[in-house]
C-alpha cells in the first residue's frame, strides 16, 4: 500500500503472526519522515509472497504493484532507503538476490535468510538507487520437492510400500494420482508408510508422488524515494 505521507513511516517486525515467532530482541524500528531528503522517503510498499518449494517470485523495485480504495497502479522507487524482509515459515529458508537479467546490483549478492528469520537493510541517507537496468530482486525456495513412489488404497488415508520415507516429516503436502488436492502428511507410522490427512480416491501401486512442505511465506517491506 502507498501512502501520501504527512508524518512518518514506521516499519517494524512483527513479532508473533502465523507460524513465525520472532523474539522481542529481534525487533526493529526505523522512521523517515515524508520527503526525499536525508532520513526522508516519499514512497512504501508492502506485501507478502508465498513462494512453493523449489520456486521464486521477483519483485521490481520501479513496478511495484499498489491497490488503494480500489485503484491500482505502481509504485517506482528511484532509491531504497529501507527494506525489510521477514521469513514467516517456520521450516524452510529462502534466498535475496537480484534477478539474473535485470538485478538490483546493490544488493550485493545473494543473502540466505534462515527460518523466522527477518532481514533488514537501511540506507537513510542517500537510499540504495535503482535504475531501469538493475531494479528486480528474486526470493527463492530453497526447499526440495521430494519424489516417491508408493500404493494407494481408494478410501484409504495410508500410503503403503513406499520407495523410502527418508526427509519426509508430517505436515508435507502430497501429490499425486488419487491424492486430493491439499491432503497432508499427519504421520509416518513405519519405514514404507504415511497416514494422510484425507482418503485417497484411486487405488494404484508404484504410484508416483510427490512431497513438499507448506510454501514459505515471506513479507516485504520497501520505503524509498519515488522516480
Amino acid at each position: 500500500m502507498v501512502f501520501a505521507m504527512q508524518g512518518s513511516v514506521q516499519i517494524v517486525p512483527r513479532l508473533s503472526d502465523g507460524p513465525a515467532v520472532l523474539s522481542s530482541n529481534a525487533s526493529r524500528q526505523f522512521v523517515l519522515t515524508n520527503g526525499t531528503g536525508s532520513g526522508q522517503a516519499n514512497g512504501y510498499h508492502t506485501q507478502t509472497l508465498s513462494i512453493a518449494a523449489g520456486g521464486s517470485e521477483t519483485i521490481d523495485l520501479r513496478a511495484l504493484a499498489v491497490s488503494v480504495l480500489g485503484a491500482t497502479g505502481t509504485l517506482a522507487l528511484a532509491s531504497v532507503k529501507q527494506l525489510l524482509v521477514m521469513n514467516l515459515s517456520a521450516k524452510t529458508a529462502v534466498t535475496i538476490a537480484p534477478a539474473v537479467t535485470d538485478g538490483w546490483a546493490n544488493l550485493g549478492g545473494s543473502i540466505p535468510l534462515g527460518a523466522a528469520s527477518t532481514l533488514s537493510i537501511t540506507s537513510p541517507v542517500g537510499g540504495i538507487a535503482t535504475s531501469a537496468t538493475s531494479k528486480a530482486v528474486t526470493f527463492t525456495n530453497g526447499d526440495t520437492v521430494h519424489s516417491r513412489t508408493g500404493n494407494t488404497t481408494s478410501g484409504s488415508a495410508t500410503l503403503s510400500s513406499l520407495s523410502s520415507t527418508t526427509s519426509l516429516e508430517a505436515g508435507m503436502l502430497v501429490a499425486g494420482t488419487g491424492i486430493p488436492a491439499g491432503a497432508t502428511v499427519i504421520a509416518i507410522p513405519t519405514s514404507t508408510t504415511v497416514t494422510l490427512s484425507a482418503n485417497a480416491s484411486a487405488t494404484g501401486s508404484a504410484v508416483a508422488l510427490t512431497f513438499r512442505r507448506p510454501p514459505a511465506d515471506v513479507e516485504i517491506h520497501v520505503a524509498g524515494v519515488k522516480v
